[in-house]
């Protein structure tokens, strides 16, 4: 913050004691913190913040005209403009909690009685820049105390580093100091400080009833926090409440972990994994913001991104975030917590030797078994619908092991399944196939390398075939097509089999399929074998908001609706082709 040179207003001085500055009739006493008695004449700047607030537009309190106008009268006089020149940028009452009006001055004895009056934000030009002053006055603005600069700046910094307004961060106190040199007070290691005696001030704020210490040089230009870094935290990316006894709320960042029971202030609970602050990143990036209660607690994440998470999503969200939680206590993780069920492939004449552990976190560990290394193969993330599918095992289902062998011979191959679910019911075969399926998917993603390139070829042909179907170009959707035309031929027994345009059309204009829609976010990309992707996408009605399903094929409505769809696109003859039908709704 430059010193401004053309403040007349530094020579507002009290120079022992604390008796206030005489004023010229008609203007306000403004009272300024004395030096101490042994020190110099030093001038304390009154200088403007470098940031300056917007104009609120709202209209001044009750009672507010006289203290504003005192404040603007001052300012004008000081500074040499007319009070035209001189915009209110905000006023807001207060009830200071003593006479000083949040702003003692060294060794004052304040009045300790309630003091109505007002916080006033004024701006001006200078030298062609917008720069502004805040002043704390009484009810009338006959006694009116100007924030100094190195407030402002300190203020200001602890705004940025707790999220707080700088109007809700209250001063406690501000004492003049010559420190002994230019680090003001506070050693850093590493860092050299010159043997210089630099005038400043001690300045405590108090945020949300934690107090900080700043020592600043004269003009607040340079500032350091001396005391409270510790109780300084990155903004909460994540909060987690449990929904069982004991009751706990997990804060994580992408530094650390806090924790305490509900109610109470969270505390630092340790560090945060790099790998589990990539996890985080990559959450708040994908999603919008969000809060939801799930199975598995209270979740609420400050997401930047624009997917709108699903029910499942948000629990994958809490199950991860328990799981956390469990790891930070412990300090370590455990291969079996969170998990929903394992998986074991041997055998077979290709010789297979494959394990996966499926994770309530949404994450699948896909490794090898053929010889002793063990080697990871991938970490798939579920989709929605996947998730969907494995919560509603883990909540019904009882725990149960399986162990199957084909009945071959030398080259038998043996799948084992274990599952840790919660519920109490029996695994049916309809359950068990489907683990096994997901399983299958699962290590085929894991096994699939990326490919860039094949996979935006991909994306575009889905792009294509969405884009002639929203513009009734029914032969151009079909060129892109390479799906079954079963259920569209069924449903049109009149029209040519073979003339596939005409099936989109009936499809898009008679049977319920939903054909005005574009790719509005891709959820989830996953390779499930060379030239084989599945897009889980959510979708845009033409006006470009987020389509929502809410009902199909029954008479019951789907609540909430469902936001997410997959489509598969497949490389055949050298070019790819959607392989799923637009949306059906009934």
């Amino acid at each position: 913050m430059k010193k401004r040179w053309l403040y007349p207003l530094i020579l507002l001085l009290i120079l022992a004691g604390c008796a206030p500055l005489a004023a010229p009739t008609g203007t306000p006493v403004v009272e300024v913190t004395p030096l101490p008695d042994t020190a110099e004449p030093t001038p304390i700047p009154l200088e403007p913040t470098a940031a300056v607030p917007q104009p609120t537009g709202e209209t001044p309190p009750p009672g507010s005209q006289e203290a504003i106008l005192a404040a603007r009268r001052f300012l004008a006089e000081q500074l040499g403009l007319e009070i035209e020149d001189i915009l209110l940028l905000a006023a807001r009452p207060v009830e200071w909690s003593n006479a000083c009006l949040g702003i003692p001055a060294q060794g004052e004895m304040c009045a300790e009685v309630i003091t109505p009056g007002f916080i006033i934000d004024l701006s001006v030009m200078v030298d062609g820049a917008s720069e502004y002053f805040t002043f704390h006055t009484d009810a009338s603005g006959d006694s009116l105390r100007v924030l100094p600069a190195p407030v402002l700046a300190a203020r200001q910094a602890l705004s940025e580093k707790t999220g707080l307004l700088p109007e809700e961060i209250r001063l406690v106190s501000i004492e003049y100091v010559e420190w002994r040199n230019s680090c003001l007070g506070v050693e850093t290691p590493g860092l050299n400080c010159l043997e210089v005696i630099t005038p400043g001030y001690r300045i405590i704020l108090d945020a949300a009833g934690r107090q900080y210490e700043y020592h600043t040089n004269q003009d607040g230009s340079h500032l350091v926090l001396a005391s409270g870094a510790e109780l300084f935290s990155p903004p909460a990316l994540l909060v987690w409440h449990s929904v069982t006894e004991p009751c706990i709320t997990v804060e994580v960042d992408l530094q650390e972990v806090r924790a305490a029971p509900c109610g109470a202030a969270p505390t630092r609970l340790g560090t945060f994994p790099l790998w589990r602050a990539a996890e985080l990143e990559h959450f708040t990036a994908l999603y919008a913001p969000l809060e939801g209660e799930t199975a598995a607690g209270i979740v609420v994440l400050s997401g930047t991104g624009q997917v709108r998470a699903t029910p499942a999503e948000t629990r994958m969200l809490a199950e991860w975030a328990k799981l956390v939680y469990d790891e930070t206590v412990s300090g370590r993780s455990g291969a079996a917590w969170s998990l929903a069920f394992s998986w074991h492939r041997e055998g077979g004449i290709a010789g297979f030797c494959d394990d996966i552990g499926v994770y309530l976190t949404g994450e699948a560990i896909v490794t090898s078994c053929q010889g002793s290394s063990l080697p990871e193969l991938g970490r798939p993330r579920l989709d929605s619908a996947q998730l969907t599918e494995l919560y509603a095992w883990v909540d019904s289902l009882a725990p149960f092991e399986i162990e199957m062998t084909d009945p071959a011979t030398a080259d038998a191959m043996t799948i084992l399944l274990v599952f840790a679910g919660q519920g109490t019911d029996a695994v049916s075969a309809n359950q068990q196939s489907g683990m096994l399926h997901l399983a299958d998917e699962l290590v085929l993603q894991a096994q699939t390398p990326p490919d860039p390139q094949a996979q935006a070829t991909a994306e575009l042909a889905l792009n294509s075939y969405l884009a002639a179907l929203s513009a009734g170009d029914y032969a151009g959707a079909a060129a892109l097509y390479g799906g079954s035309y079963d259920l569209l031929i069924d449903n049109n027994p009149s029209r040519d089999p073979a003339d596939h345009a005409s099936l989109f059309e009936g499809a898009c204009t008679i049977n319920g399929h939903v054909c005005n829609l574009s790719v509005r976010n891709i959820v989830r990309a996953a390779g499930l074998a060379p030239g084989i992707y599945r897009f889980t996408v959510e979708l845009a009605n033409p006006d470009g908001a987020l389509f929502e399903l809410f009902g199909c094929c029954t008479d019951t409505p789907l609540d909430p609706p469902k936001t997410q769809f997959a489509f598969q696109v497949e490389l055949v003859d050298g070019r790819y082709l959607v392989m799923t039908l637009p949306v059906y709704a009934g």
